[in-house]
């Protein structure tokens, strides 16, 4: 199976060569990595793969694809990564990796009816942007038809970079793909030398500081920690919703939170007591204010009968005030309230808030329901009938 390195990098694309180093000798430096948890076989990539903005891009070109200053020889920093790393760098293609548009890809929004590229990220259309992107790449990587492993370097770039590649690997990575993150040790990873540090082999050894109190050093001591970062893959529960390339991230969100809500609808129970001011969430009971026991009776009810959902708050606030006089003979824990059927669109609002926080406050099971309320733009109970039951 081949393996791309796919990274998010800023304007340090030392990360990609320090990140490679380690892939490839996870032994070396054993002692800095005694508490990285259980070692790694080593993997040389086939192919690296950097998001980025144009500013990210240009220090890509003017530092990896560049001779080392300092160095002796005229190849390029990634030339002699590569060199380092595979005995036969001109017969072995693993680690392709270029300034192109194949390997270096920005980050551009549409805007005005044109294609702009991403200087920096500014603003919430940028962000989408630059999430939209990551999905693309990541789907053409591991999509269903995919037989390639992915390794996602989420050390570089925006820390908004690193929140959403880790947020697509979540959602679409798999169990052979990784996340990962790298550390060097101090000085190393400030940029304080000249030449500038990027891997512990490479021609130019040693270090000038460009900065008072920093001692000259050797590229020979530094000490990389490649951190895997844990991730459950959530693919495997939303198979059904990954089958076709979404549109967008944001697209890839809510059919995913579908799917969610989906699958927890199916799980949750609810019984609504018509004595005691009192609910059952899945087992887990939960008790409610009298006004807030007859709202869920109602919602309950509706629920039960699969009649036409409330139309709105307004809506539900009439069905109470209609069924109040009935309700109070039935359910002794109403008989306490006096010539009270005042149940308008913002007291339904209030007595909603007021049951999702105590439901919050139970924790455990019971707050699974507070999803399945009515909310904005919705009415009545998010379960199917037979998921609602009216006890004694």
């Amino acid at each position: 199976m081949k393996t791309t390195l796919l990274a998010v990098t800023g304007l340090s694309p030392a990360v990609l060569t320090e990140t490679v180093w380690k892939l490839a000798r996870p032994d070396a430096d054993a002692d800095a990595d005694a508490d990285a948890g259980d070692p790694r076989e080593a993997v040389i990539p086939d192919r690296v793969v950097a998001l980025t903005t144009t500013r990210g891009a240009e220090a890509i070109r003017a530092q990896l694809f560049q001779p080392l200053p300092g160095s002796k020889s005229d190849r390029t920093v990634w030339q002699e990564l590569r060199a380092a790393l595979l005995d036969d760098p001109l017969a072995d293609d693993r680690l392709a990796f270029g300034p192109d548009g194949e390997h270096v890809k920005i980050f551009s929004i549409f805007e005005k009816g044109a294609s702009r590229e991403i200087e920096d990220i500014r603003d919430a259309a940028e962000s989408e942007a630059v999430a939209d992107a990551m999905m693309r790449e990541l789907w053409s990587l591991a999509g269903p038809e995919s037989g390639t492993r992915v390794i996602a370097s989420i050390a570089g770039g925006f820390k908004t970079m690193s929140a959403l590649l880790f947020s697509c690997m979540t959602l679409m990575g798999r169990e052979s793909d990784r996340i990962t993150h790298v550390l060097v040790n101090d000085p190393f990873d400030k940029n304080v030398f000249d030449p500038p540090f990027y891997f512990p082999k490479q021609s130019a050894q040693s270090l000038s500081p460009t900065r008072q109190r920093v001692a000259p050093a050797s590229a020979s001591d530094a000490r990389i920690l490649l951190i895997d970062v844990p991730f459950v893959p959530l693919r495997y529960l939303f198979e059904r919703e990954l089958v076709r390339k979404p549109h967008s991230y944001s697209e890839l969100i809510g059919r995913c939170g579908i799917g969610a809500r989906q699958s927890a609808r199916g799980s949750i129970s609810l019984k609504v007591s018509q004595s005691r001011a009192e609910i059952e969430v899945s087992g887990r009971r939960v008790r409610l204010g009298p006004r807030e026991q007859y709202l869920m009776l109602c919602l309950a009810r509706r629920a039960i009968d699969m009649g036409k959902p409330f139309e709105n708050h307004q809506d539900v606030g009439l069905a109470m005030v209609d069924g109040f006089e009935e309700a109070k003979r039935l359910c002794p824990f109403l008989k306490g309230i006096v010539g009270t059927t005042r149940f308008d669109e913002r007291e339904v609002t209030r007595l909603t808030w007021d049951i999702g926080k105590k439901l919050g406050k139970a924790r455990g099971v019971a707050a699974g329901l507070i999803p399945f309320l009515p909310e904005k733009g919705r009415s009545s109970l998010d379960l199917p009938a037979g998921a609602v039951e009216i006890v004694p």
